[in-house]
């Protein structure tokens, strides 16, 4: 889990910050906390809300002109705080591992996903796709922002097949120096991703290793 994992990391590593199982409110329980050598816990500081988020959503009209519904509304504003605070993060706290869960992809992608292919194609227009893009940009502001010598993991716990039913296949991409070009081999499991962390992060853990970590810890020279 998150939890033994973000705590591994900071007693090998420095300090790791933990917010992968934040829900609803970002300061939810005990997961906004950075964990240093020995295994002491700290709160983790968190900027003030951004004061209007539709004011990051303009060059996403369909995102913004769903904004409009109720169910719309809470969900778009926490995406563009949950990348505030991510890159307000990144470049303000000195932790060597940051955990960091953008929940609210979950909500929209299942409240909007219908209307995306209603018509029974992809023709690249709609809120959800607005969304990928919106999220897109935020993620190239973010690689644009962490150190040459950071790893950047992005992943999702499953896809989605209709608007109410998952998908077993997810999304994984690492990059980072050293990290090869290319994909991993068969269908390996999420539940390998903590061993490729670790390994990243150049912490030795009896993690399971599901075929994820052998190609992202070969080094190319």
């Amino acid at each position: 889990g998150g939890v033994g994992l973000v705590e591994l990391l900071g007693a090998g590593s420095g300090r790791a910050a933990n917010l992968l199982f934040s829900h609803g409110n970002i300061d939810a329980g005990a997961n906004a906390v950075v964990v240093g050598p020995g295994g002491q816990s700290t709160p983790l500081a968190l900027p003030p809300p951004t004061s209007d988020p539709s004011a990051s959503l303009t060059r996403y009209p369909d995102l913004l002109a769903a904004r409009a519904e109720p169910h719309v509304t809470e969900a778009a504003d926490n995406l563009v705080r949950r990348f505030d605070e991510l890159v307000w993060l990144v470049e303000r706290e000195p932790v060597e591992t940051l955990l960091f869960r953008v929940e609210p992809f979950d909500l929209l992608t299942h409240g909007l996903y219908a209307d995306a292919l209603g018509g029974g194609q992809d023709d690249g227009r709609g809120a959800l796709f607005d969304v990928y893009r919106y999220a897109d940009r935020r993620l190239g502001e973010l690689l644009g922002k962490i150190d040459a010598d950071d790893t950047l993991v992005v992943m999702s716990d499953h896809g989605i097949r209709t608007a109410v039913e998952h998908d077993p296949a997810a999304l994984l991409f690492v990059v980072g120096p050293g990290v090869p070009v290319g994909r991993a081999a068969g269908q390996p499991e999420l539940r390998g991703v903590g061993a490729v962390i670790a390994a990243l992060s150049g912490v030795v853990a009896d993690l399971p290793d599901t075929g994820v970590a052998p190609w992202a810890t070969v080094r190319t020279p």
